[in-house]
């Protein structure tokens, strides 16, 4: 470790201290606004999750991950098949992202659409709720709020960022990964946990993440050439937040 990374590293822990003790004694509104603010700065400090890119942003890099992981839960709860969810629903979803895709709109480096009718039926399936409750290990509430997002243009991405409350904890299914003929890998869902390191978590399909999204800084790879991403994601809120603001 170079005196530079030493030094990075110190003027960064200063920094999260003091800002996590700044956070601490906010109320909730303005602690929102802060989380908010500063997941759009990490999108800011490295566009495509490449800390390298942005040599002067190390410090603030490591700020942001202490900082956010603060303010909210954060972490990687479950990497597999949820049986029912293929069984049951992939075949359905996989339709319905195909129609959702016609009024699909541009929300930066890729495209976003609704979750139709059926996304709908699966993040109000009480056997999807308690699946993800369980790996949280807290009581959830389903916001109802699903969405699907297509990578399909070369250099497609998705920004590091956190989600908001109603995302609290965010369910990801991959609906459908097209790769060119002769590549076995390709983009992949990317967290930044407490270490501050890039994971690469691809995902085949059938296969689903749950993130506690609004702790953990989290985007996506650039899709390559003739490379093809759908992903449906489905959000779930606190139920103790939502009981406090009661």
């Amino acid at each position: 470790m170079t005196q530079k990374t030493i030094a990075e590293q110190s003027t960064g822990d200063r920094l999260s201290e003091k800002l996590i003790a700044f956070s601490d004694s906010l109320e909730k509104f303005e602690s929102f606004n802060l989380h908010l603010l500063m997941s759009v700065a990490m999108g800011g400090i490295a566009p495509r999750g490449n800390i390298l890119d942005a040599p002067t942003g190390r410090p603030a890099w490591h700020v942001g991950i202490s900082v956010l992981g603060h303010l909210a839960s954060s972490g990687l709860a479950f990497r597999g098949v949820v049986p029912f969810v293929v069984d049951e629903y992939l075949p359905s979803i996989r339709k319905e992202a195909e129609v959702q895709e016609g009024i699909s709109h541009r929300t930066g480096p890729h495209t976003l659409s609704p979750g139709g009718a059926v996304a709908a039926q699966l993040a109000h399936d009480e056997r999807l709720i308690a699946f993800v409750a369980q790996k949280v290990g807290q009581s959830l509430r389903p916001t109802g709020i699903s969405s699907y997002l297509y990578y399909n243009q070369t250099g497609d991405h998705l920004y590091p960022h956190v989600d908001t409350e109603i995302f609290a904890v965010n369910f990801i299914l991959m609906v459908k990964h097209d790769l060119p003929e002769g590549r076995t890998d390709g983009s992949a869902l990317v967290i930044f946990d407490a270490d501050h390191q890039a994971k690469r978590v691809p995902l085949d399909v059938g296969e689903s993440v749950v993130i506690r999204a609004s702790g953990t800084v989290h985007g996506r790879e650039a899709v390559g050439e003739g490379e093809r991403v759908t992903i449906l994601t489905i959000g779930f809120e606190d139920e103790r937040a939502r009981v406090a603001d009661a």
